[in-house]
């Protein structure tokens, strides 16, 4: 190991001196990350930045996703900057904060159209006086998003998180090293899904009616916005339904904000833009997926569907959290289970999956 890390360690530092480590492409850049609709509301968020210019590739060797993910930790934001956002023939005008993040909750008018995903344009009108002027900035660049428009009339909507419920991420691990392991030295391509785990899924993304991609599935994690595009990548890459992405600010060393109560306060705006709707929450024993899920169940307990809780391992939390689901009422739903078979066979049982679709899981686990 210590071997590798030198010679890692070497090709980043000849990288470095060559310029194709962390200079700026002189460009201004707006993230968009994929927000949703509901039959009222319009939700968005995104980033101004200095672009990076990551790329990609399903051959990188460890050394470029090290650079890699060094330049997205090392993100240059642009506070202060105007953003115009346009979306079906609506304009809004939104201010990048001091981390250079935008965000946008808004009534929405506009018709739904027969698109599952709309697009959304980004176009920043106004930089602060902080800002270089680089010659490379084009004020007239358009950069394009994704909004889901979503199915008012669905049979339930899935929320999970991404690490060690779906992403191999071993958060559990002594100091967290393996999770900072895997996110210094792999990429989208080569980070690992749970057997079974894209087909559970896609299973719940389709329900037991005959329309295909009914429900929708949002993703929550703690991991940092930093990490947006390679989870993006990484769920597109391992065949999960495409959903909005939830993330936080927080920085390679710390906490930058958002540190608590991050997904609850999603929760619960979902479960206000989304009002007829019921909710499958999905997390692992890792952490405090259990007690966030069971805080907002608490809260709104007519509005949740299931709880399912996947165990990462036999440790005193996943016995404590296997007596809080004993203590709960029947009509209230908590699963602690051991894999992505035993998520599909316990919602069959609620009929929240048919028969067909838990063999499905069960062939690809």
């Amino acid at each position: 190991m210590r071997d590798r890390a030198g010679r890692i360690f070497r090709k980043l530092r000849r990288g470095y001196h060559r310029g194709f480590g962390f200079r700026e492409s002189g460009n201004y850049h707006v993230q968009l990350y994929r927000g949703y609709r509901s039959s009222t509301t319009l939700f968005v968020q995104g980033r101004v930045l200095e672009d990076k210019r990551i790329e990609v590739g399903e051959a990188d060797r460890t050394w470029r996703n090290f650079i890699n993910a060094i330049r997205r930790f090392n993100s240059n934001e642009v506070a202060g900057a105007v953003v115009e956002l346009r979306y079906l023939g609506e304009r809004y005008e939104v201010m990048a904060d001091r981390e250079g993040y935008i965000e946008l909750e808004v009534a929405v008018s506009a018709p739904n159209t027969d698109d599952a995903w709309e697009r959304i344009t980004a176009r920043i009108i106004e930089l602060p006086d902080t800002a270089s002027p680089h010659p490379a900035h084009d004020p007239t660049h358009v950069f394009h998003g994704e909004i889901a428009d979503l199915d008012t009339q669905a049979e339930y909507a899935v929320v999970t998180d991404i690490d060690d419920t779906i992403l191999k991420t071993d958060v559990t691990s002594l100091f967290k090293l393996k999770a900072l392991w895997y996110t210094l030295a792999d990429n989208a391509h080569t980070r690992l899904a749970f057997p079974g785990a894209p087909q559970l899924f896609q299973q719940l993304r389709e329900g037991t009616s005959t329309e295909d991609e009914n429900n929708s599935v949002f993703y929550l994690s703690r991991s940092p916005w930093n990490l947006y595009d390679m989870l993006e990548q990484f769920l597109d890459a391992k065949g999960f339904p495409r959903g909005p992405i939830f993330l936080r600010d927080v920085g390679l060393l710390g906490e930058v904000k958002g540190s608590h109560g991050h997904k609850e306060a999603t929760l619960l705006r979902l479960i206000e833009h989304f009002p007829t709707l019921k909710f499958v929450l999905v997390g692992d024993s890792g952490e405090k997926d259990a007690d966030i899920y069971h805080a907002v169940a608490q809260k709104h307990p007519e509005r949740i569907a299931a709880v399912v809780i996947r165990n990462v391992k036999n440790n005193a939390n996943a016995h404590r959290i296997e007596r809080m689901f004993a203590r709960r009422p029947a009509d209230e739903h908590y699963f602690l289970v051991k894999d992505s078979a035993e998520a599909a066979l316990r919602l069959s049982e609620l009929g929240l999956l048919n028969s067909s679709q838990v063999r499905a899981v069960q062939q690809a686990q």
